[in-house]
């Protein structure tokens, strides 16, 4: 994204606009982690999803201002959902390198040693992964924005629910993965 004004689904984008190719960093499938080609129209199909510049070097782990820094534009909601979920619902912060090399550095957020989320920085925006219920999923959904219903009926199924990777790059998301997160907590 070139600015924080052109937030994807703000306006009534959708999750499957995709990035310039100049903007994303490569394709995984979450299936097997195995890079694909350049094939984008089938890339959103099936549960595929984008990988952005993220901080790969595992051999050097970042502070949490460091990684607030490489979120650019974002920095200031990076670091406000962080901190809104350190003070509204108490998670313990851990700086992790959790799922292996293609998902790098992030910040691991715990309450009573429960895992609530995964915050990664990316150049100029950041990604949440979370995992709902499927109820939790249906109370949210009516009043969510275009951005995040997409982003919603794409989710990896996982039993009762499934994962999401909500891709931050403006406060209106940023305000939308919030509503997320407690419906999580709640």
């Amino acid at each position: 994204m070139s600015s924080v004004n052109e937030c994807i689904g703000s306006l009534g984008g959708s999750a499957n606009d995709m990035p310039s190719r100049e903007s994303r960093w490569h394709i995984i499938n979450p299936h097997n982690n195995a890079r694909i080609d350049e094939n984008m129209h089938k890339a959103r199909k099936g549960g595929w999803f984008w990988m952005y510049e993220r901080l790969l070097d595992k051999g050097k782990a970042p502070t949490i201002e460091e990684m607030a820094d490489y979120c650019g534009e974002n920095r200031e909601s990076f670091s406000s959902l962080n901190a809104f979920l350190a003070a509204s619902f108490a998670t313990d912060q851990k700086i992790v390198f959790p799922y292996g090399n293609k998902y790098g550095w992030g910040i691991e957020h715990r309450k009573k040693g429960k895992l609530i989320c995964n915050v990664f920085p990316e150049k100029d925006a950041f990604t949440v992964m979370i995992r709902l219920t499927n109820s939790q999923f249906s109370a949210l959904y009516v009043g969510m924005m275009p951005y995040s219903r997409g982003i919603i009926d794409k989710k990896y199924e996982c039993g009762d629910g499934g994962w999401i990777q909500f891709r931050v790059t403006c406060a209106q998301q940023r305000d939308e993965i919030e509503k997320i997160v407690k419906a999580k907590l709640s």
